[in-house]
């Protein structure tokens, strides 16, 4: 049988250094994942599938959708050594195509040039 427990506010254990729970729902993130450049996902939170579009380009399919796509907060950053291809790599969420379950994700260098990396992406939001 499950079980429910209903609070307002944490607190430490002397009582103190507290915290009302609508921040620690508010500031949790809804979805994360480490993507890997060869098109698969691993460690994730409420992500169903990851379709590898074209070279540093990436559609994410959240298992919930979110409530307002206008809301949602995603941002990542790249793993690895990424000297090779470019001064400095960066993952930016694309506003294009974006729903409420999908997520349009741009990898690359600064040189405005997208490549395949390793990454880690979150999302952040209020759930629908």
């Amino acid at each position: 049988m499950a079980s429910e427990l209903r609070v307002d506010t944490l607190k430490d254990a002397s009582g103190n250094n507290s915290v009302g729970l609508s921040y620690v729902a508010n500031g949790s993130a809804k979805a994360h994942a480490y993507l890997s450049d060869g098109g698969t996902e691993s460690n994730t939170l409420n992500i169903s599938g990851l379709t590898d579009d074209s070279s540093g380009r990436l559609t994410v399919t959240l298992s919930s959708p979110m409530s307002v796509t206008s809301d949602i907060v995603a941002f990542g950053t790249v793993q690895g050594d990424v000297s090779s291809g470019g001064d400095m790599a960066n993952v930016v969420v694309l506003e294009t195509g974006m729903t409420a379950t999908v997520i349009k994700l741009a990898i690359g260098h600064s040189s405005d040039s997208t490549k395949d990396f390793d990454c880690s992406f979150l999302v952040h939001g209020d759930l629908a």
